[in-house]
């Protein structure tokens, strides 16, 4: 009876415990020093205190926890305690023995460590139950020749022994890093693979490891593969999918992954792990299931595109596709949650770099987002509102269009901040997102204001910079915006940075009175031959003991040359225009430099900070304002203003419109026929033409040599010759290394007042023009400025006179200055 009873007793225990243990737990675990069985919420990486990876423990795996004084909960790692976040665990209904490793109970019999990476399983499911890094002490209870069994998180796990693996006593000096590939200890002798095969006979299964084997290095022979992996070794092929790894917080995230198969640049060796980039970050990816490529065949490395401060957030996991070979291929994968630079909008898709790659992912697997360094944004809803500050709120002032990119001046917290007029605006960004590329050619911030207008009703803007009007804004009635110029029927303004058009229409225009001084030249139209030769008379009459002019020759149809001196200084200098026909735009600004100067000197002003009458009292400019007066003209009136229309309408295809026409009204450009290098004028026509044609010989033309006997007739100190299209200074032309800083200073002080860029010079220039020939003869500087943007084969808009003014009004003044200042020295 009492053995039946004490048997009854027993079971009763062991159903009491197996049904509780969940509640033991629990209880235990919000005790100190209590242990506890969890299950990992998902794979956690171990580093040690210098972030090296010491191993991994696999989702699902079933560990022992302590908690400690402090709240926090460790478990034991080979010996040591780690630390584990609560979140990444919950408790475990399962039943395992845990063992101690430290202590005088200890299980532990020895310890071994290995050369390569391995892994532990249950020795129930065979399941995963962590990784292990090589070269660290390992805990066993057990050996065979098949297995060892080791402790894991005070847990029993198996690691299974090949052949291949070498357990090492853990007292055994181990390399961390490879050897070097020339070091043949490191890498397989691929001359002696048939050796290997002659050696396998033996077993059947012995043979057939031997096979493989041979087989394996041959098929790494091929695919350019070496089997080590050295610091010199700069890529590598993915031979499983494989887990791409970032540092946050101390800790090593999992963040996308590799494909099967696919070959990648690294940036270098870091112990068991390839360093990759990884969009800004540094990424890791672990050796194991990967094989060194010496010089593979890869066809989208990224050479070209720079990482962009456009970050991209992944709202689902997106692949990455090669399309370099016409069709998509998977090569990669990023996790959702995570932010990745962009490199370029592809239509319907986002260009990446991935991994040294250039790879595209779906626009519906991301969304950009704004940072500090966006420049654009596209609108996103009909009429957006443009807010300007006003007292106490923000004031409606008018609206952008949905499907329209703009610049902006900065980000503004929830808001764009942009041009409006002479005010800033806003913009709220939930109405918009952030554009990679503009794509506008007219984009810019006005510079000149030469009144206002006031909208009359809601009054559209538009771009007019393709084949058609575009609406992208409108500023709302009775709002009051400044103007750039009057267009015809239309008022050209700049808002949000681009330009736009408003019909007047729509507007009442007021515009400021131009106090022009002396009111003399009017530059603000296409200004002929005739209207110079009437305004140089003007002002010779104007300013008489200030302003003579002489007629230093003819063109070919007869038309006098005229340079015109302003200033009673001994020490002179030369500027001069229009030696190409459609480039007159640069007589109109000659000709109002003249009159603003003499206006200046008569009442005692300074024209930028230059006092103009203490300068023009000690130095003079002579202004040669139209060299190609018969070019100006037949571009201007047509073919019959020359002598011989037929011949000028034969040069021109037979085509009236001679808006591109440069050179005179014979078909030689003026500007080569200088005697600079011109055996050697790169792009002649070889024939009569409306550019580029060199003449016969130099100084053939009338108007050249013209230019060439006034210039010898005088000792100018300096020469100019303005052109008319791209905004640049050339300055250099086999100029003598003595004179190279002396003329470099100066056209520097003419870039800081035009903003044009210096040309550098060039070892093999195209010469003939008459600054390349004042250079080589004169021995002096010279400088051809260009003084508006390019565009094209024609002449410079009249609109864009104010703006080449504004940059160019205290240039002859500053260098009649600067002459002056040194003209003992040259």
């Amino acid at each position: 009876m009492t053995k039946r009873y004490f048997s009854i007793f027993l079971a009763f225990i062991m159903i009491f415990s197996l049904f509780f243990q969940p509640v033991l737990n629990d209880v235990y675990a919000n005790k100190t020093d209590a242990v506890s069985l969890v299950s990992l919420k998902k794979d956690f990486v171990i580093t040690d205190d210098t972030n090296q990876i010491l191993g991994t423990i696999s989702k699902d795996a079933e560990i022992f926890v302590k908690k400690t004084e402090n709240g926090n909960y460790v478990f034991d790692w080979l010996g040591k305690e780690m630390e584990l976040p609560q979140d990444q665990f919950e408790l475990s209904e399962s039943q395992l023995n845990y063992y101690n490793v430290n202590g005088e109970n200890s299980s532990i019999v020895d310890f071994k460590s290995f050369k390569e990476r391995v892994k532990v399983s249950d020795p129930t499911s065979n399941k995963i139950i962590a990784y292990i890094e090589p070269n660290q002490n390992i805990p066993f209870i057990e050996e065979n020749e098949n297995h060892l069994k080791v402790i894991i998180g005070n847990r029993e796990g198996i690691i299974t022994l090949k052949k291949t693996d070498q357990a090492t006593d853990a007292n055994t000096e181990l390399p961390v890093q490879e050897k070097d590939v020339n070091n043949k200890e490191s890498v397989p002798d691929f001359k002696n693979s048939e050796e290997i095969n002659k050696q396998t006979e033996g077993t059947n299964n012995r043979e057939h490891q031997q096979t493989s084997l041979a087989q394996n290095i041959k098929e790494k022979q091929l695919n350019n593969e070496i089997l080590s992996f050295t610091k010199n070794i700069k890529y590598f092929k993915a031979l499983e999918d494989l887990a791409v790894y970032v540092k946050r917080n101390g800790k090593l995230v999992k963040v996308g992954t590799l494909e099967k198969g696919q070959t990648y640049p690294r940036i270098r060796d870091y112990g068991n792990w390839h360093e990759i980039q990884f969009g800004k970050y540094k990424g890791y990816v672990h050796k194991n299931g990967t094989a060194a490529v010496l010089s593979p065949s890869i066809k989208n490395i990224n050479k070209s595109y720079k990482i962009s401060s456009y970050l991209l957030k992944i709202t689902k996991n997106a692949q990455v596709y090669d399309n370099s070979s016409g069709k998509l291929v998977k090569f990669g994968e990023i996790y959702k949650g995570n932010e990745y630079p962009v490199i370029g909008d592809y239509g319907k898709w986002w260009r990446i770099d991935y991994l040294g790659r250039i790879g595209y992912i779906q626009k519906s697997q991301g969304e950009l987002l704004f940072t500090a360094n966006t420049k654009y944004f596209q609108v996103t809803r009909d009429n957006t509102p443009i807010y300007i500050k006003g007292k106490d709120k923000l004031v409606k002032v008018g609206m952008l269009e949905k499907g329209q990119t703009y610049p902006r001046i900065r980000d503004y917290g929830n808001w764009h901040e942009i041009q409006f007029g002479s005010k800033k605006g806003y913009i709220h960004k939930l109405s918009t997102v952030p554009a990679i590329k503009f794509g506008q050619k007219k984009v810019g911030q006005s510079k000149t204001n030469i009144g206002t207008f006031v909208a009359l009703k809601n009054a559209v803007i538009y771009d007019n910079s393709g084949k058609k009007l575009v609406p992208f804004a409108t500023i709302s009635k009775n709002i009051e915006y400044p103007i750039e110029v009057p267009y015809g029927n239309w008022v050209k303004i700049h808002i949000a940075n681009r330009v736009g058009y408003v019909h007047k229409s729509d507007v009442k225009v007021s515009l400021k009175k131009q106090a022009k001084p002396g009111n003399l030249v009017n530059p603000n139209q296409v200004y002929t031959y005739e209207e110079m030769v009437r305004d140089i008379s003007e002002l010779e009459k104007a300013y008489p003991n200030l302003i003579s002019k002489r007629i230093i020759g003819q063109s070919v149809d007869g038309r006098n040359i005229y340079a015109v001196k302003l200033g009673k200084g001994k020490t002179e200098i030369m500027i001069n225009g229009s030696h190409h026909a459609r480039e007159y735009i640069t007589t109109n600004l000659l000709m109002e430099m003249i009159d603003v100067y003499a206006y200046a000197y008569s009442k005692n002003l300074r024209v930028d900070g230059y006092p103009v009458r203490s300068i023009l009292n000690n130095a003079s400019i002579w202004f040669v304002p139209m060299v190609n007066p018969d070019g100006v003209t037949l571009v201007q009136k047509g073919h019959r203003s020359a002598k011989n229309p037929a011949y000028v309408l034969k040069l021109n295809g037979g085509s009236t419109n001679f808006a591109a026409w440069k050179a005179n009204i014979r078909g030689v450009d003026l500007n080569r026929q200088y005697p600079a290098d011109w055996y050697r004028i790169a792009g002649n026509t070889g024939r009569p033409s409306p550019q580029n044609y060199k003449g016969p010989r130099p100084l053939n033309e009338p108007e050249a040599k013209a230019m060439v006997n006034f210039t010898l007739s005088r000792n100018f100190k300096t020469a100019v010759s303005y052109h008319s299209s791209g905004e640049i200074i050339y300055w250099h032309f086999n100029t003598p290394k003595q004179h190279e800083v002396r003329d470099r200073k100066i056209a520097s002080m003419i870039a800081s007042k035009t903003g044009y860029r210096l040309v550098p010079p060039s070892n093999n220039p195209s010469g003939g023009g008459f600054t390349d020939w004042f250079i080589s003869t004169q021995k002096k500087p010279a400088f051809t400025p260009e003084v508006a943007p390019y565009v094209g084969n024609r002449p410079v808009p009249i609109s864009y006179f104010p703006s080449i003014w504004k940059k160019n009004q205290a240039i002859g003044i500053m260098l009649a200055d600067e002459a002056y200042k040194n003209r003992n020295t040259r």
